[in-house]
């Protein structure tokens, strides 16, 4: 911040000495590439206000005669929370401290401007939890939004994945019922049992002299299992 920006936010907390230090202290000038300026507009347009982070882009510093007046000291306001004992109970208290420079401190101490729940009385919050993030206009910017496509497509390309998975079967072979040999038993499900039996051990029993039409696609396979394509492709 500017001395006068210092002066007017915390002009009733600083005492004469830390006024008298503040006028001697050595600032931070326009070769200090350190800070970064907020502008209306993006990157190098349009008018400069207060120095800061915007939007992820700034404007560092150069050799600008207009920057000249940026006569910059920083100032670090902290807050946090220590408990202490209320009685029985423990108690929250958030408590604050500003520093300007490298030598003024302003000890707020606790913090009365607490807002606190009146189902929790005990428990408290800082006043910021977090970044906030703003756009080039001063509009809130969410990465959630901003990433939402990103993750609807995420989301879909599992959906078809998954869905592919679940709908792939195997490598297998067609058997025309009607055909099984009959020797293999008196049930169905016998036959089949011993069919595949027959089949692992590399014999496929097939009894063309039972009734039924020949299917040329008895011996015939199949495969339904995925394509390694589609999946690479996912």
């Amino acid at each position: 911040m500017t001395k006068e920006e210092i002066i007017m936010k915390y002009g009733d907390d600083l005492t004469q000495d830390d006024i008298d230090q503040l006028d001697d202290l050595k600032v931070y000038d326009y070769d200090n590439h350190n800070y970064i300026l907020i502008t209306s507009c993006g990157a190098r347009g349009g008018d400069y206000s207060n120095p800061g982070i915007i939007d992820g882009v700034g404007v560092t510093f150069d050799n600008d005669s207009r920057f000249g007046k940026w006569d910059l000291i920083p100032v670090y306001e902290v807050e946090w929370i220590d408990w202490v004992k209320d009685g029985k109970k423990r108690k929250g208290q958030r408590y604050v401290v500003t520093r300007i420079g490298s030598d003024i401190y302003i000890l707020t101490g606790e913090d009365d401007t607490v807002v606190r729940d009146m189902d929790s009385p005990n428990e408290v919050t800082l006043s910021i939890n977090g970044m906030y993030y703003t756009d080039g206009h001063g509009a809130p910017y969410s990465l959630m939004l901003k990433t939402a496509s990103l993750q609807d497509e995420y989301d879909l390309m599992h959906f078809f994945k998954d869905n592919l998975i679940a709908l792939s079967g195997t490598k297998g072979a067609i058997v025309d019922l009607a055909h099984l040999p009959e020797m293999l038993g008196d049930q169905m499900e016998e036959r089949i049992m011993k069919y595949l039996a027959y089949r692992k051990s590399g014999i496929a029993l097939f009894d063309s002299s039972q009734e039924g039409d020949v299917i040329n696609t008895t011996f015939n396979g199949y495969n339904d299992m995925i394509e390694p394509g589609a999946l690479q492709a996912v």
